[in-house]
């Protein structure tokens, strides 16, 4: 058997298997081509009504956008212009509150020293307040030393030259003698006059304590008198201050607010 034999059987053979093939894929592809036609016919199924609501939507919306755009052009811009017209309005009255500031920052300034200075003010007249009350205690000191030393004499001798009692033996020893009891009596008169003296040095003394006394509370009446009156006239300067600084400040809002009248009334009669 030569090879063109071989070829002449085996041809048919391929010839066969070459036609199953193509007619295995043309089942596949009618198979895929109706499944995916199935398919396309239930998304265009479905996709339907949500086109039809899309559309209905979009009809909807057109008018409202329409109404937006009108609102727009009829209403907000006017506003726009109005409002840059009020900027540039108000430009010359932002330009006068840079000087109304430093006015202000000026009269800050001034109440603060103000201030500082009642401060200093007062804490010398706390200094001087100090010093006269610890003056006071010094002289209180000075003016007790003495009262004392006279009160610790005046103690000591009627500590000494007070009667003492004697016993019976002393009595009887002591009866022939008539001559002490004028000694005795001569020692009291001594020891009364020195008590009198001292109870008059004693009040002498506390009299001009208490006049002292009076004087200090009179200049410390005087201090804090002093320091409500810088009080007042601090605040009362405080207070100048800020009505100035109001009244400054109020010329610009009282023209801001008249020249939109101003429009209203024009665009009244326009």
């Amino acid at each position: 058997m030569d090879f063109a034999q071989i070829v002449d059987i085996a041809l048919p053979v391929v010839y066969v298997l070459v036609g199953a093939v193509l007619v295995w894929f043309v089942v596949e592809l009618a198979l895929t081509i109706r499944s995916t036609r199935s398919t396309i016919d239930d998304a265009h199924a479905e996709l339907t009504p949500t086109l039809k609501n899309v559309e209905k939507i979009t009809a909807e919306v057109t008018p409202l956008v329409g109404n937006v755009n009108t609102l727009i052009t009829e209403q907000v811009t006017p506003l726009m212009e109005k409002a840059n017209a009020m900027a540039e309005e108000a430009k010359p009255a932002v330009g006068r509150v840079d000087p109304l500031v430093e006015r202000l920052s000026l009269t800050v300034d001034a109440a603060n020293l103000e201030l500082m200075r009642v401060d200093q003010i007062l804490e010398d007249v706390t200094q001087i307040t100090d010093s006269v009350s610890k003056a006071a205690g010094a002289v209180d000191t000075v003016t007790s030393a003495p009262i004392d030393l006279v009160n610790s004499l005046t103690g000591k001798l009627r500590n000494r030259f007070k009667p003492r009692y004697a016993s019976d033996e002393s009595v009887r020893l002591g009866a022939s003698e008539a001559s002490e009891p004028a000694r005795s009596a001569t020692v009291a008169d001594a020891v009364s006059a020195v008590g009198d003296a001292a109870s008059a040095v004693v009040s002498e003394q506390k009299a001009r304590m208490a006049a002292r006394k009076a004087a200090n509370a009179s200049a410390r009446a005087r201090g804090e008198a002093f320091e409500e009156q810088l009080g007042h006239t601090a605040s009362a300067i405080t207070n100048a201050a800020v009505s100035a600084t109001d009244a400054d400040t109020a010329e610009p809002d009282s023209a801001a607010t008249a020249s939109p009248a101003a429009e209203g009334a024009s665009a009244s009669v326009s």
